[in-house]
């Protein structure tokens, strides 16, 4: 999935201090920015996020000096979540771990496919597989 999740657990002990936390990562902008041109980080701040894309000075050292940031941020208004569905997260976790059995050599595709099927049923059994 990659990113950065932050999560606060039900009944925590420490409500204003977690809601403190998230605030910064979300509206502290000089938070924000640091994390973007420090940290390679795509904020969670869309003001943030644009005004480094705008500018021309910034540029990621591993991408030769490209502005990912300026790419990420016309891609990031193209995302849609109406096919998201509650089954995407383990779907996803079980087709890699089970794909990445197959990229290692130590089951063939078949097996490979055959063995994510398994999962899923095992997940959701109402889910139909091959």
């Amino acid at each position: 999935w990659g990113g950065t999740w932050l999560l606060a657990p039900a009944g925590t002990d420490n409500p204003t201090m977690v809601a403190d936390i998230m605030n910064t990562f979300i509206n502290d902008e000089e938070v924000c920015t640091n994390l973007v041109k420090n940290e390679a980080q795509f904020s969670n701040n869309q003001k943030v996020n644009e005004t480094v894309a705008k500018d021309p000075s910034y540029g990621s050292d591993f991408l030769g000096g490209q502005n990912d940031i300026a790419l990420f941020c016309d891609l990031a208004k193209n995302i849609k979540f109406e096919n998201h569905t509650i089954y995407d997260q383990l779907l996803n976790e079980g087709l890699q771990a089970n794909w990445r059995e197959y990229c290692k050599g130590t089951v063939t595709e078949d097996e490979a496919m055959s063995n994510f099927y398994k999962y899923v049923n095992e997940k959701y059994p109402t889910i139909v597989t091959p």
